[in-house]
């Protein structure tokens, strides 16, 4: 059902005054003719105007300042010409009027508002003399950007660009019979009406309320099986009407295709916490399959670890493009003791296994309540009032009686500045059923919180109700929609579960660890810090304090028990727990002393951690959401209800072979873990891991605003999961099937989710606006200058908003919120980005292009594929000829004067990167083109052979930079064209980049993302050619007798490593020396910036350069190798002052590695690094920095190259 209309002709004679074009390649093609005489507007005379040098435009340009501004240029020849100039057309209007000695050639009015350059020529050819002054007078709001003016001897003919409806397709969801999604795309931005009808009729329409160049609407209550024709109607900008049908289209689900797959099974094993001793727990976890192997999802079975089938539902969460099921999400039953299961599918298999018919879920809705049950549980659902749950009735016989009845008006109470009070139990907005199975049922309840008839904020809660579970699960969001105000500040918010439990109840509340505290009657545990908590009873006695609280609070009295837990609990600070008669309660955000977070050292921290404490109040800015989940179980006195606290706290997941995620394809050409053929870059992605939790709790990275997050981008700002650190850690676990990936990973989404996104806003083209790196995540609490280089102000770009996590997430969990939250973001950029679309850098599109894509492939939605292609085409019109992407370089990108022009190649790299994905999916020649030519443009305008690295940007006065975001561009251009070169620049970037090691401190989740970002889809493409990464010296080097050079006395070093042993070899080209220590005692020192350090030095003289250098103890060197065994920093460099001095400049990259039992270190350099040399004397050195409590060398050793 694909469809284009084109309007126009393509080649215009002059008309009126002027003639022009926006055709960049007709632009180009007219300055570059031979006889044209071509101006920049900056070599002008100007007035009101200035070069623009801090943009990052195409080319050089001048900007209007003021109202009014004119550009000035002195013909150099005499002759008879037709004068034009380049101007970009922005959203604002402005008026050129052109003059020639005074005289007015021509007017042009530029109000397309198009972005756009603009080649205009008027069509009088004009006398100039030598002398003659052309002028240009802009007029209007806008910038008045011109770059150029234009002498030609001739009048050019010029191509237009066509005006067409173009991509018009109606699809019919695989799961949404009577709903159609009518997507098509217009090179003008122009308000459409679909209209549509059945047998050929075109009785209904739907009328667009914005211009918009990428359109979709979306017919529901459709007659299933009925053909309906649809069409477009639109305006030209000249005012002409125009009409394209589509394809007409039956509304039928497509029928999936036959399972290829007759009967396979698949290991799932069940990750239960520590200490965990349930023998029933559910699980839902997503599963992916490979295209074509699954057509029905009734074709699935889970069995047990006898063999046996237990009851399971399945429900697909996403599709591939035949109909095949992509994602399936598989509900079930697990027990901690038994933890492994088999998935069975095929078309040979067949789900028998059902629960009693009295431990299934039943769902009634009567209209005015729903009511859920199982065999233990009831819950009532009640319309006109329901905070949360109206009502819970617990009966282990399921007789329900009122008697039975043991909470009731579960609900919330917020309270304001002023101390007014909000409730959530009035009528809700909406209450629904969003998922029912046997197994789970999903109760959606929206509303606001009420007071008469003023509200404030507005919450949702999905209630998770599971079979024959005596608990269950909810996700509490609350959000701040006062759109009107930029913040808003509250005092308090508590979940309140009320119980019918005889008074006063006993009461046991979870401490550190497995701690708890026991009494009766009112109590209250606050947790105020990431490492501080209070229990105390309401007259003042503190019967407890520690450091992390579990977040757990039990109730009972001599009948029946209940329980509340809230996961996350210190981690979310500040929190409180308590008991208050018999109800109990869960502070959100508890009522805080009014001087909290105001000590000195809070002060110090204010602006990272405690931004929105405020005098003891919550300043919330609008747009922000925060989810807690809660957990609540009910039981009979004698329960043992705490057996499930750990599975509360960290709850159980499903997790099948990382061999089967990768070979699915659903993960697109990632590999499983490989440590034969990339060990260390297997070990530096385990580093990572590691490094990353070191980091938060260095950085203390909690809060309720901040955890899930990581700090120090740009030194203060938080990083808002640059790069997409949700899909690094989630693609990560699916490679190595390892919890911990998927822990973080799910802590980042549900920040980036609640936090990072605009979810209320009184424009709603910024619902879906994700922001920046910021101060305080969300910028604004602070004034513009605070702080440099932190960045206090909010910002939104597309080139800083990513989706993919959160796509991960959703398929590997079924959390719908998840989805929702992708699709408002992507719903954003592609609607209103791609109007009239221009490109200033190569990362916005690059990241806008892995967005969209990610939902495509995700939703099957053609709206993201139109967003995409509209992309393209202008990211193929801006090529240059020589394959790049060429534009004004900034400060920070260049300081010289003139500007240089080029790109920096990390943003060349997203770039690419976005281009390949959209060439798997369409095969487009051209876009395979334009990465091969790319990917060979950056490598000859910033590798440095002599350097081994990445130069930042074009200019050649910029330092190096990992190539880390070029990797996977370059990758695939090696694939598409066979390149060697490129291949080789790919080989040694990498190889000289993954033997990295991460240390702590501000800024390390940027460069953890940066690292696991693109890496993970480079490995096939090596493998693909045979190509493996640094081997693990420990491992696949021999060290013996033979590649002994010396020995060193075990003796007291003091606290640095203790040399005792030292190993050189030539290995491909490269000098591998190994250097073991006495044993792993030694501890980390410091730096000049106070990063751990243990510094191990290689000190070198070359045949004919002794004591040239600095080396202690006067021995001269001419090189130093110094690696930092914790931090990372690897490099080779020469001596370059005078003898004795400390003076050196980095002339090679070196690669550092520890062994796992940190008994041994290797470090590895080219030898060529050296010069022409066979022999030089080696010093071996390790110290602490600034940590001066000992250090170790050898004595000088004689190493040569022709003995090994």
């Amino acid at each position: 059902m694909l469809a284009w209309l084109a309007f126009g002709m393509m080649v215009s004679a002059p008309v009126d005054e002027y003639t022009m074009t926006t055709l960049l390649s007709e632009i180009r093609r007219i300055i570059a003719m031979p006889n044209a005489i071509v101006v920049q507007a900056h070599e002008c005379d100007l007035k009101n105007y200035e070069q623009d040098l801090r943009t990052e435009y195409r080319a050089p340009s001048v900007l209007k300042r003021g109202a009014e501004g004119r550009i000035r240029y002195h013909a150099r020849k005499a002759g008879r010409f037709f004068i034009g100039f380049v101007f970009y057309d922005d959203g604002n209007s402005e008026e050129y009027t052109v003059s020639v000695d005074g005289n007015v050639i021509g007017r042009v009015r530029a109000d397309a508002n198009d972005n756009r350059q603009h080649l205009c020529i008027f069509t009088r050819a004009v006398e100039l003399r030598d002398g003659s002054v052309v002028e240009i007078v802009a007029r209007g709001r806008g910038a008045g950007r011109v770059e150029s003016i234009v002498l030609l001897p001739m009048l050019p003919m010029l191509k237009q660009r066509e005006h067409r409806i173009k991509f018009i397709h109606a699809r019919i969801p695989f799961n949404e019979p009577l709903r159609a999604v009518v997507t098509w795309v217009t090179t003008w931005a122009v308000k459409c009406t679909l209209e549509y009808g059945a047998d050929g009729k075109f009785e209904h329409s739907i009328a667009e309320d914005a211009p918009l160049c990428n359109h979709r609407i979306i017919l529901t209550n459709l007659r299933e099986g009925v053909r309906y024709n649809f069409r477009i109607r639109a305006t030209l900008p000249d005012g002409r009407e125009v009409i394209a049908e589509g394809e007409p289209f039956v509304a039928r689900i497509p029928k999936p295709p036959r399972s290829k797959v007759h009967s396979q099974r698949v290991q799932i094993k069940v990750d239960f916490p520590d200490g965990a001793r349930v023998n029933s727990f559910p699980i839902a976890m997503g599963v992916p399959f490979p295209q074509g192997s699954l057509g029905d999802a009734a074709q699935v079975r889970v069995l047990s670890h006898d063999g046996s089938e237990i009851p399971s539902h399945t429900r697909p969460l996403g599709w591939w493009a035949d109909g095949s099921i992509k994602w399936l999400l598989i509900d079930f039953i697990a027990s901690a003791g038994n933890p492994i299961y088999m998935l069975e599918f095929g078309r040979d298999v067949k789900r028998r296994a059902q629960l009693p018919s009295d431990a299934t879920m039943r769902v009634t809705d009567d209209g005015k309540r729903i009511v859920v049950q199982n065999r233990i549980l009831q819950l009532t659902f009640d319309r006109d009032r329901c905070g949360i749950i109206t009502e819970v009735r617990f009966d282990p016989h399921g007789k329900f009686a009122q008697r039975s009845c043991i909470a009731r008006d579960v609900g919330a109470v917020l309270v304001d500045a002023d101390g007014n009070k909000y409730h959530s139990d009035g009528t809700p907005i909406e209450i629904a059923v969003e998922e029912s199975s046997p197994l789970r049922v999903v109760v959606r309840i929206r509303g606001k919180y009420r007071r008469g008839d003023a509200t404030l904020f507005c919450y949702t809660a999905r209630v998770h109700i599971f079979a024959d579970a005596p608990f269950v699960r909810i996700f509490y969001t609350f959000g701040n929609d006062v759109v009107d105000d930029l913040f808003t500040t509250i005092r308090s918010l508590q979940l309140r579960i009320p119980t019918t439990l005889r008074e006063p109840p006993n009461f046991a509340i979870g401490t550190d660890g497995n701690g708890c505290v026991d009494g009766k009657g009112d109590v209250r545990l606050f947790q105020d810090y990431d490492d501080h908590f209070t229990v105390m009873r309401t007259d003042g006695e503190v019967l407890a304090t520690g450091k992390r609280a579990s977040g757990w609070l039990e109730v009972r009295d001599d009948a029946r028990k209940v329980l509340a837990c809230a996961r996350w609990f210190w981690q979310l600070y500040p929190k409180a727990l308590s008991v208050d008669g018999t109800a109990l309660s869960i502070g959100l955000c508890p009522i805080l002393p009014d001087g909290a977070y105001t000590s000195e050292s809070d002060r110090e921290n204010e602006d990272k951690l405690f931004f929105y404490l405020v005098n003891g109040r919550y300043k919330l800015k609008r747009g922000v959401e925060k989810t807690h989940e809660i957990w609540l179980a009910f039981g009979n006195a004698n329960d043992d209800l705490q057996q499930f606290v750990p599975c509360f706290v960290k709850p159980p997941i499903g997790i099948a072979p990382a061999k089967w995620y990768c070979g699915s394809g659903a993960f697109r050409d990632v590999i499983p873990r490989d440590e034969e053929n990339f060990y260390d870059y297997e070990r530096a992605v385990m580093q990572a891991l590691d490094a990353y939790l070191a980091n938060r709790e260095f950085q203390r990275e909690y809060g309720m605003l901040n955890f899930g997050d990581w700090y120090g981008e740009r030194t203060y700002n938080w990083g808002n999961h640059e790069y997409d650190t949700p899909h690094c850690f989630l693609l990560q676990f699916a490679r190595t099937g390892e919890r911990g990936f998927f822990d973080i990973g799910e802590e980042a989404v549900w920040h980036m989710m609640d936090v990072d996104m605009v979810h209320y806003h009184k424009d709603a083209r910024m619902l879906g606006a994700v922001y920046v790196h910021s101060l305080c995540h969300v910028g604004d609490y602070y004034p513009s200058g605070y702080k440099p280089p932190s960045i206090p102000r909010e910002g939104f770009t597309v080139s800083h908003t990513w989706v993919q996590g959160l796509i991960d997430y959703y398929f590997l969990t079924g959390c719908s919120r998840a989805l929702e939250a992708a699709r408002m973001i992507a719903d954003r950029y592609d609607t209103y980005y791609t109007i009239n679309y221009d490109f200033t850098n190569c990362r916005i599109p690059g990241w806008h292009l892995i967005l969209t894509l990610g939902m495509y492939e995700a939703t099957g939605d053609e709206f993201y594929l139109n967003s995409a292609r509209i992309i393209v085409e202008r990211v193929l019109e801006r090529r240059e000829p020589n394959g790049g992407w060429i534009r004004c370089l900034v400060p920070g990108h260049c300081r010289c004067m003139p500007r240089h022009k080029g790109a920096a190649g990390f943003m060349v790299g997203i770039l690419l990167s976005g281009l390949k994905r959209y060439h798997l999916l369409t095969g487009d020649d051209k876009v395979a083109r334009a990465i091969v030519d790319a990917a060979r443009w950056i490598v000859a305008d910033t590798w440095m052979p002599d350097r081994e690295a990445f130069r930042y940007t074009s200019c050649p006065n910029t330092g190096t930079i990992s190539g880390n975001m070029l990797w996977e561009g370059i990758a695939y251009a090696v694939r598409l064209s066979g390149d060697e070169h490129l291949q080789r620049v790919l080989l040694t970037d990498m190889r000289n980049e993954i033997g990295r090691r991460f240390g702590r401190g501000r800024g390390l989740g940027k460069s953890i993302s940066m690292f696991l970002r693109f890496s993970p889809y480079v490995l096939h493409e090596f493998l693909r050619v045979g190509e493996k990464l640094l081997p693990y010296p420990f491992h696949a080097l021999q060290w013996d007798e033979h590649t002994r050079l010396c020995t060193s006395p075990k003796g007291d070093s003091g606290r640095a490593p203790d040399i005792v042993e030292v190993h050189a070899q030539v290995y491909k080209g490269d000098l591998v020396v190994l250097v073991r220590f006495a044993d792993a005692n030694y501890i980390v020192g410091k730096n000049s910036r106070g990063d751990p350090t243990i510094w191990l030095r290689l000190f070198l003289n070359t045949d004919g350069n002794r004591k040239t250098g600095y080396m202690p103890d006067e021995i001269g060197a001419e090189f130093m190798v110094e690696c930092n065994l914790v931090g990372g920093s690897d490099a080779v460099l020469q001596h370059c002052g005078k003898a004795g001095e400390w003076s050196w400049k980095r002339v090679k990259s070196a690669n550092a590695f520890v062994s796992d039992d940190k008994t041994a270190a290797v470090i590895k350099f080219p030898l060529k690094a050296l010069g022409d040399v066979r022999e030089f004397e080696m010093l071996v050195q390790t110290d602490l920095g600034f940590v001066k409590e000992g250090e170790d060398r050898t004595k000088a050793c004689m190493v040569r190259i022709g003995d090994r």
